[in-house]
């Protein structure tokens, strides 16, 4: 009997990890692969400078990341909870909640911006300018759109 109690659980959970992976997979791994990036460039951008890695650096660059994996993190549970809530309310939300998926891009435009930063310390010439510039003001539309509904100035 406990073997099968074992077993009902362990199919839950894989369940519940299978359908979530479906889900948020192409997200979780582009951010991922959009961090590395980051690290790596950072290590070579700053190494072709001349400048000291430090652990204090590294340990803020850590924490860094910690927070953004958090924020995909919180994002994520938005796409669960919003829909909980909305349903506990009884008010019927026909989409798909986005949370996850809008800040899992924030991220990766971010890091894709400092991996352009850290590639210019290395060699400035090798990303093309319109390159940097679509990743830079694509960010500043971002948060220029969201200061004047916030009513802050832009």
């Amino acid at each position: 009997m406990e073997n099968h109690a074992f077993k009902l659980v362990a199919s839950v959970i894989s369940g519940v990890i299978l359908t979530f992976w479906e889900a948020y997979s192409a997200i979780i791994v582009l951010v991922a692969i959009a961090v590395v990036m980051d690290i790596i460039t950072g290590l070579i951008g700053a190494a072709s400078a001349g400048e000291q890695i430090s652990s204090k650096v590294a340990r803020r660059g850590f924490w860094g990341k910690m927070a953004e994996l958090s924020a995909l993190c919180f994002g994520i549970y938005m796409d669960f909870f919003v829909p909980q809530l909305m349903d506990m309310m009884a008010v019927n939300v026909e989409f798909k909640s986005p949370f996850g998926l809008i800040v899992g891009c924030y991220i990766i435009l971010n890091e894709l911006i400092s991996v352009v930063e850290n590639i210019a310390k290395a060699k400035p010439d090798i990303i093309p300018t319109w390159i940097v510039n679509l990743l830079s003001k694509s960010r500043d539309e971002i948060d220029k759109k969201e200061g004047s509904k916030n009513g802050q100035k832009s």
